[in-house]
């Protein structure tokens, strides 16, 4: 199967390098720009006719023909490496920072502390409570207010 697709694409070898050094030799049609700014292949209204001929060497053309063709294959190149990343991205999608992710506010307790008090025993509990009612309770310091403030704000 190798071999005959090879013999059927030799004439096609052949025959691309042959048309398009014909393009290249085709002498330039004229080019005429027109009154409103605008560029035709045939003569308008107002227009005037324009030199377009390439004054580049055979040399220099083939080397511009070469570049073209690199940054054509760069631009497929990264085409494709887009689209795969495009794909890899619709199957495994990033979460967008903050966004569907709830904030927690900064006064809130850290889960930690919140469960270290659900766990303390029934007696640490209780002399928690009496040390804090104690506090209320006591007389307040000399030159101290009631709520705990010194003088007079």
């Amino acid at each position: 199967m190798t071999g005959a697709r090879r013999t059927r694409c030799w004439p096609l070898a052949v025959a691309l390098p042959l048309c398009s050094a014909l393009v290249v030799a085709q002498p330039a049609k004229p080019v005429y720009r027109c009154a409103n700014g605008s560029y035709a292949d045939t003569p308008c209204a107002a227009g005037t006719a324009l030199s377009v001929d390439d004054a580049r060497t055979p040399a220099q053309q083939a080397q511009a023909r070469e570049a073209a063709q690199r940054e054509a294959n760069l631009a497929a190149r990264q085409a494709a490496e887009r689209q795969a990343l495009e794909a890899a991205a619709r199957r495994h999608p990033a979460p967008l920072a903050g966004i569907g992710v709830p904030a927690k506010a900064a006064s809130a307790p850290h889960h930690a502390a919140s469960k270290a008090k659900h766990h303390l025993s029934a007696a640490e509990r209780e002399r928690r409570a009496e040390a804090k009612q104690a506090r209320k309770d006591a007389p307040p310091k000399s030159g101290a207010t009631k709520d705990g403030r010194m003088g007079q704000y």
